[in-house]
């Protein structure tokens, strides 16, 4: 009898960062169609705290993963998205640099 081994799904593994500054926009919803967990990094120009990365298991019902900081201030959010999930930055956040580790 031959054993058949299901792929590495970890997540890292067999993976790398790719820059995704120039496909991607805020307010844009977009989903994870591999059958792995992704990392996102994405830096903010205008962290103001109005402004969230947000998650959905289903692209309905959001949640509100972080919020900037201060008025001004860069910041960098990173997030794991698990198979089939949806991300999406908030409407008015200017995005400095998008990467994903696919």
């Amino acid at each position: 009898m031959s054993s058949i081994s299901a792929p590495n799904t970890s997540l890292g593994i067999g993976q790398s960062w790719l820059d995704m500054s120039g496909q991607r926009a805020a307010n844009t919803t977009y989903q994870n169609t591999s059958y792995r967990p992704i990392e996102v990094s994405i830096v903010s120009a205008n962290a103001y705290p109005d402004r969230y990365i947000q998650v959905s298991a289903d692209g309905v019902s959001w949640i509100n993963l972080k919020a900037g900081a201060g008025a001004s201030e860069r910041i960098e959010h990173q997030f794991t998205v698990p198979p089939g999930h949806y991300y999406r930055t908030s409407a008015d956040m200017t995005i400095a640099g998008w990467a994903e580790l696919r």
